[in-house]
């Protein structure tokens, strides 16, 4: 494995000499004395504040942790965590396309009671009958997750699932299966509410809500269609906007490929969607969207939420744009900035963006992608509360054709991978900092 590491150097501060006291040269002495308290309450200051800002100092790392392979699956994939040190990835079988839904334990000791990605252990497994595509998949917390999948009539199938504490046993709950689709996105709402964002089979984008009624029916809500996209749709929620949710899409569009962000918002109940604000940005063939914070003056004033979109843009590289929401009832997108990194693969692949957690610094991500000679590369990236990026370290593994990525922990994340071979491979990572 190959690592682009940079460390902190670190040099102690000058010493300041004791001045020599005499009657004659008592005000120089003063002086000094007050010049040498300001240079250490300088030095400290500094210090402190490459502290506790962490992006404006070098010395981030990702280091790899433990892995786990597995059997044969084909192209789509989807993670999710479910609590602390317990994960699910959604995958399809490499011999019959079918979904498999499989629990993992990412821990420091096998057994769940540790922070850490040193072991990955596969805990239960289920296969409901009948091939799938276009895979996705939700926590909804209370060891709950929902499944989202194209089935073989092309129409969208949504299944709610319960895990055991310890993830050894998974049971169904409830079932719902809706029109045609052909491409899926999933978003939490609250713990009993969630999204759909699809591309229909007339390639118009559709939002859809729904409720879980009882802590184990799916239910459908309200719906809203907009116009028609291309082959790429991701959707987060920015949380809570007055009576309802906040929602930002971004798509591809049918017409010149152009990445097109729109912002919703959702009633508590689920049966109101409106559409508010939007922003075109350029040309792109791959995104990936989430919430990255919050921004506002002093005075808690000029509110907005930060979202951030990773895209394969025209060129084939990777990049980051950052955009602000505002938090009123017109829900306003502007874009701030965006930063750049090299070549991934090709229209096809698959990026992931994940947020992690540092000790001061809540809004760094990590992209995970399959670079331009067709190698894992996750790469770290600061976004500050004003929308600007930057680029930290990167980290390598081996050959990949699909992936999916989420963080397991505070500052740990796991990436799913289907390998050169066509296999599903699980690789733990440390966020250093």
């Amino acid at each position: 494995m190959l690592n682009d590491k940079t460390r902190i150097k670190e040099s102690n501060p000058s010493t300041i000499a004791d001045a020599v006291i005499s009657p004659r040269n008592i005000a120089l002495n003063l002086a000094i004395s007050r010049l040498a308290k300001t240079v250490f309450c300088g030095v400290f200051l500094l210090a402190l504040t490459l502290l506790i800002h962490p992006a404006t100092a070098a010395g981030q790392q990702l280091d790899r942790q433990g892995d786990h392979d597995a059997g044969s699956i084909y192209y789509g994939m989807a993670t999710a965590t479910v609590h602390q040190g317990l994960m699910v990835t959604a995958v399809r079988l490499g011999t019959t396309g079918e979904l498999r839904l499989i629990a993992w334990e990412v821990s420091g000791n096998g057994l769940g009671t540790a922070a850490g990605g040193e072991e990955i252990v596969r805990k239960g497994h289920v296969t409901p009958p009948g091939p799938v595509t276009n895979v996705a998949v939700v926590n909804m917390g209370n060891h709950r997750v929902v499944t989202a999948a194209r089935n073989e009539d092309g129409n969208l199938q949504l299944i709610l699932w319960q895990l055991s504490q310890d993830g050894l046993q998974i049971e169904k709950l409830d079932e719902y299966v809706a029109g045609g689709v052909t491409e899926i996105s999933l978003a939490l709402l609250t713990t009993s509410q969630f999204v759909t964002a699809v591309r229909l089979a007339n390639n118009k984008l559709k939002l859809i809500v729904w409720k879980i009624l009882d802590g184990h029916l799916i239910d459908r809500r309200g719906e809203y269609t907009a116009g028609a996209i291309g082959s790429k749709v991701s959707v987060v929620s920015t949380g809570a906007l007055g009576n309802g949710s906040g929602l930002v899409t971004a798509v591809r569009l049918k017409s010149g490929g152009l990445l097109k962000l729109i912002s919703w918002w959702i009633s508590n109940d689920g049966l109101t969607v409106e559409r508010r604000g939007s922003a075109v940005g350029e040309a792109i063939s791959q995104v990936a969207i989430v919430h990255s914070g919050q921004y506002a003056e002093p005075g808690f004033t000029n509110v907005q939420d930060v979202v951030v979109t990773a895209v394969r843009d025209g060129d084939g590289n990777l990049k980051l744009i950052s955009w602000w929401v505002s938090k009123d009832a017109n829900q306003t997108i502007s874009r701030k900035s965006d930063s750049s990194d090299g070549q991934i693969g090709g229209i096809f692949s698959k990026l992931a963006l994940t947020r992690v957690g540092t000790p001061f610094h809540t809004d760094r991500l990590i992209t995970s992608v399959r670079d331009g000679d067709g190698n894992l590369k996750l790469t770290a990236w600061d976004v500050l509360s004003d929308g600007q990026i930057t680029r930290q370290q990167s980290a390598f593994a081996g050959g990949i054709t699909d992936l999916a990525a989420n963080r397991v922990w505070f500052n740990y994340l796991v990436t799913a991978v289907r390998t050169a071979s066509g296999n599903l491979k699980l690789i733990a990572w440390k966020h250093s900092f």
